[in-house]
């Protein structure tokens, strides 16, 4: 009955949350221990996260973490890591957790396609030293997104391609998933 570390954490990710992002990571020690304390937290108290903290602070937290993958910085593999534990303990306890996940779908409806979306295009486009660690979160991604999602994701990506032969080899390489 104690929720000390509920309110605590709470708090904590509220105000990592209020933060602008661009700011906020001029701060290089400060951001780089922020992603270690998100990739933490995911790993040991992802349940509580989706459990006992509002959906639109759940939603700004991954939104927080997707930014972090996108900011040129030495954090993207806590990044990863802490999308990965999330949505794969999303996935593990989809059953006990169905009410918390309709209700960030509720607030964020494409939420996990947004995941979705940002990885693949960072695997394809970018180009990183550790492009490895991207794929840690991608397979269970594509898996909470369903076939359906993925399919929506890829052709988006495809559209966006302006180059015909560039937008063959993506859409081949995506088949191979």
């Amino acid at each position: 009955n104690d929720t000390t570390f509920i309110d605590l954490t709470n708090m904590i990710f509220t105000l990592i949350t209020m933060q602008d992002h661009k700011e906020y990571t001029s701060f290089t020690a400060l951001t780089h221990e922020a992603y270690k304390m998100i990739e933490s937290f995911m790993k040991n108290h992802s349940l509580l996260f989706i459990r006992s903290l509002e959906p639109t602070l759940v939603i700004k937290m991954i939104e927080t973490t997707l930014l972090g993958l996108l900011t040129e910085n030495e954090n993207k593999g806590s990044c990863c890591n802490a999308l990965k534990d999330l949505i794969t303990n999303i996935y593990s306890y989809r059953n006990k957790l169905k009410s918390n996940i309709e209700a960030l779908l509720n607030v964020e409806g494409t939420i996990f396609m947004q995941i979705l979306k940002t990885l693949l295009t960072t695997v394809i486009y970018e180009e990183h030293k550790i492009i490895w660690v991207f794929q840690k979160p991608l397979f269970p991604t594509i898996v909470i997104n369903g076939k359906e999602n993925y399919e929506a994701v890829k052709q988006e990506i495809l559209q966006n391609e302006p180059n015909d032969e560039l937008r063959s080899k993506i859409q081949e390489e995506l088949n191979l998933l």
